[in-house]
This record gives structure tokens, C-alpha cells and sequence, in this order.
């Protein structure tokens, strides 16, 4: 590990955590959403928090998911700053986060369908928003797919992950998938029978001071 301190680890990661946030509010500010509205939607979220000693869904991955999406956002936050200068350098590197966060996952697929929605509703001519859809695809095309065709081609085994498959395992995965973002989940299948919910009402009585002063300081900066 690069970070061998728990300690200084468990810090860095809840800032990594507090970066990824804070960039995404970025972004939704660019995209012409008020602060006041960005401040109801951190709190909010604040509030679908699962923080644990163990099984943390924001602890799991290390930085990987916090990373995942600082990436995707830099994309998008790229591709705006196109829009608005028309200079190829952000095309470029929009293309680059975009094409980095896709060797470490697949999951930033959804880039591609966002920044076309992007283009598709934006002011410039279309053979700008050709050249820019092309620009930022490019890699993918000519190199990630082609990439992963060898990789797999290649290989002595087939990895059971890429199998199209219709059995019952893959819609109890994706229901269990489903129901673990919803906060109380973890209580309800796993501790619901050593912590009484009696208790688990109390502990929340006992931090309420808490959220009605963060109510108290989103109302101050709401209407001031």
C-alpha cells in the first residue's frame, strides 16, 4: 500500500470522497443548476451515508469507485469547457479521462450517450459537433476495443463474467444490487436480530441536535 498508515489511509479516502462530491456539485452548477439546489442535494445525500466499522459500501473498493467518477466528471466538465472556448485541447483531454477511467472499469460507458446528449443540444454547428464526437470516441475505437478483442482472443481460458447468460443468479444479483443503495438495508438482513429496533430509534433520537442544526445552517444560506 502507498498509504500504510489505517489511520491517514481512512482520512484520505473520505477526502477522496469529499473531492468527488465537490466536483460533481461543480459540475452541476456548470450545467446552470443553482447552489442553493446543489446545497439541498449534498444534504440529502449526507443523509444515504452508510458509514460502519464493517461492510462500508463508501469504504469498499479502496478509491476506486470515488476515482471512477472524479474521472467521468472531469470528461464531462472537459467537453463543457469545449463548448463554451472551442479549444481542442479540452476535447483531448476528455478523451484521456475518459479513456483512462475505461481501462480500469467498463463502467463509464455512460459517458459516451451523456456527452452526445451534450452535443446533440448544444449551439454549435454540426460539423463541430461531428468532429468532437469523433475526437473523444476515437480512442475507444481504435484502441480500447481492439484492445480487449486481443486480450480475450488470446487467452487460454474464457472468463465466465462475459457468458450471456438468463439464469435465475443474474436477477437475484441484480435485485441484491438494487436494494444495497438504499440506506437500512445492511440493518435489515444482518442486524436487525443483535440490535433491537427500539435501540436503533434511540441512537437516531440521540443525533437529531445534529441534523436540525445542519437544517438550521442550510436555511441561513438558502435565505440569505
Amino acid at each position: 500500500y502507498l498509504i500504510p498508515d489505517l489511520r491517514i489511509f481512512r482520512v484520505t479516502h473520505v477526502l477522496w470522497v469529499v473531492a468527488h462530491i465537490g466536483i460533481f456539485a461543480y459540475l452541476l452548477h456548470r450545467l446552470r443548476v443553482s447552489w442553493h439546489m446543489i446545497g439541498l442535494w449534498a444534504l440529502c445525500l449526507m443523509g444515504t451515508f452508510q458509514v460502519r466499522n464493517t461492510n462500508d459500501p463508501i469504504a469498499s473498493y479502496g478509491f476506486f469507485l470515488q476515482t471512477q467518477g472524479i474521472l467521468l466528471t472531469l470528461a464531462l466538465l472537459s467537453l463543457l469547457n469545449w463548448l463554451e472556448s472551442q479549444k481542442n485541447v479540452w476535447l483531448v483531454l476528455s478523451a484521456f479521462s475518459i479513456s483512462v477511467s475505461l481501462l480500469m472499469y467498463e463502467l463509464n460507458y455512460i459517458f459516451y450517450p451523456m456527452a452526445f446528449g451534450l452535443l446533440w443540444f448544444s449551439d454549435c454547428s454540426r460539423q463541430k459537433k461531428i468532429k468532437a464526437f469523433l475526437t473523444i470516441i476515437a480512442p475507444l475505437i481504435v484502441f480500447l476495443i481492439p484492445f480487449t478483442l486481443y486480450l480475450r482472443l488470446s487467452s487460454p481460458g474464457v472468463y465466465e463474467g462475459i457468458r450471456f447468460s438468463l439464469n435465475g443468479a443474474l436477477f437475484l444479483t441484480y435485485k441484491r444490487q438494487f436494494l444495497s443503495a438504499f440506506p437500512g438495508n445492511f440493518y435489515y438482513y444482518r442486524w436487525n436480530k443483535n440490535l433491537p429496533i427500539l435501540e436503533v430509534f434511540h441512537q437516531g433520537i440521540s443525533l437529531l441536535p445534529i441534523v436540525l442544526a445542519l437544517m438550521t445552517g442550510y436555511l441561513a444560506l438558502y435565505l440569505t
